[in-house]
């Protein structure tokens, strides 16, 4: 059965999955849905019919579709065991989803393009202002990060092959060197 991800390029959710699908040698056919031109492709009636919140990405397999990065990078561990990418030790499982989920949910959500533009629809923020706004909650997600990190001996992966690095978003990534 053929992978098909709807992904795009400068999104940090697509770009886990996509390192995923490297990761474990997997073939897949990429379909670019691109945020921005026209209005943005996730809003078009297509698209919501696959994934109804109109995020990227959005994995096909066969007749199963799912979404969400790390719902797609569970499903591909369990269908395709070999090169795993989350450890079998419960403890350092829970470690690596605790990591990634801080990123997911308590980090990357701040960047997202649907709510900067929602602030600047609603709240009228030039881009002083939303970069102001997303850099005190990014910062703060980090802060709590490392100290998860530091609880975790300093490292991010936790002894294991695959990591949580594939949730940071390579700007943040850069700018704090020590993940």
């Amino acid at each position: 059965m053929t992978l098909k991800l709807f992904n795009y390029f400068r999104s940090s959710a697509s770009y886990r999955v996509r390192i995923a699908l490297h990761w474990k040698n997997l073939s897949f056919e990429y379909i670019p849905v691109h945020l921005t031109k026209a209005g943005g492709e996730q809003h078009s009636a297509e698209y919501r019919r696959l994934n109804p919140m109109g995020h990227v990405p959005a994995l096909v397999h066969g007749e199963y579709v799912l979404a969400e990065s790390l719902a797609i990078i569970e499903y591909l561990d369990r269908v395709f065991p070999e090169r795993p990418l989350l450890p079998n030790d419960p403890a350092a499982r829970g470690r690596v989803i605790q990591i990634s989920e801080i990123i997911n949910s308590g980090i990357q959500p701040y960047q997202n393009l649907k709510v900067l533009q929602d602030f600047e629809k609603t709240y009228g923020w030039d881009v002083t202002q939303r970069e102001d706004w997303v850099r005190k909650w990014v910062t703060a997600g980090l802060a709590s990060l490392e100290k998860v990190v530091e609880k975790n001996g300093g490292h991010i992966r936790g002894g294991w092959r695959g990591d949580s690095r594939r949730c940071l978003h390579r700007s943040t990534a850069v700018q704090h060197p020590k993940i």
